[in-house]
């Protein structure tokens, strides 16, 4: 039976990025946001993945916005493992927050023209909407609603037990480099390399998070607070049963580390530097010693 890895692409946790990643790995594999099966709604559901994978048989890794964690875990042709980055309620509604202020799609044209208190006051009493609700501005203020369509202790039950199922694995944003550490050590044979160089989609920002603007979106998110204590505890938990012991924690975290400043490297340093590593040593001392 194929795994079939599904990204459940939250908003604003660096999925961007990650999709880059997946896109390497799996090359013609994967597929990304495409609108691949009518719906009626804005999400698909599991017969539409599991629909999705029978039309497309080559498919072994899919990412979208429209996904959430109701997927076809029974199904007797695919073996589903879904993937969701979490990040910290309050920096991901900041960013959420950015990115419609200076994103090229009008989801909220409102925050072009208020800052980012008066963004909030504006959700909080009810004043301002978006023209067209999104899954993208739908779910701004609840990552468990984004991943279950629901709230409250029954959904994060849910995450909990796929969690324990091995059928989810939750990445904690601000632990990027980590989470691929652990992706590359957990499935070597589908990620091969997550090394990465510059982040992707990063909101571009033009002013501070005043205290009590940070205090009023803590309020706005407070549901979200055990879903991210959960997903941290996990992918510690992940980490330890993945590695041996610290020391080869830390091989992995330099090996990858080293991969990763590799790609920072202009292209055309690049160049120099496979031809000069190519070449034989004596070769080498001479291009030195002139």
């Amino acid at each position: 039976m194929r795994r079939f890895y599904v990204h459940v692409h939250v908003p604003k946790t660096a999925g961007t990025s990650f999709e880059k990643l997946i896109r390497r790995n799996f090359a013609k594999h994967y597929k990304q946001e495409n609108w691949l099966l009518p719906t009626s709604g804005d999400r698909y559901r599991a017969v539409d993945i599991e629909r999705l994978t029978m039309l497309h048989p080559t498919i072994r890794a899919y990412s979208s916005h429209r996904v959430s964690l109701d997927l076809p875990y029974e199904s007797d042709a695919i073996h589903v493992m879904a993937v969701a980055w979490l990040r910290d309620p309050v920096e991901r509604f900041v960013s959420h927050y950015f990115f419609e202020r200076f994103g090229n799609m009008d989801y909220c044209p409102a925050a072009r023209e208020v800052d980012l208190e008066a963004y909030v006051d504006g959700i909080m009493r009810g004043t301002l909407r978006s023209p067209v609700d999104t899954v993208v501005t739908k779910y701004r203020c609840s990552q468990l609603a984004f991943l279950t369509g629901e709230t409250g202790s029954a959904a994060l039950e849910r995450v909990k037990s796929l969690v324990q199922r091995n059928r989810l694995l939750l990445l904690p944003t601000e632990r990027f480099s980590d989470a691929c550490v652990l992706l590359e050590r957990l499935f070597p044979e589908d990620f091969r390399d997550c090394s990465y160089g510059e982040r992707r989609n990063v909101s571009v920002r033009d002013q501070a998070v005043t205290p009590a603007a940070r205090e009023k979106i803590a309020d706005l998110t407070r549901g979200d607070v055990a879903l991210r204590d959960f997903a941290v505890q996990s992918f510690d938990a992940a980490l330890e049963r993945a590695f041996a012991t610290g020391d080869d924690l830390q091989r992995a975290r330099r090996n990858h580390s080293t991969r990763c400043r590799l790609r920072r490297i202009p292209l055309a340093s690049m160049s120099w530097i496979r031809s000069a590593v190519g070449r034989p040593h004596s070769k080498r001392r001479a291009i030195r010693r002139s």
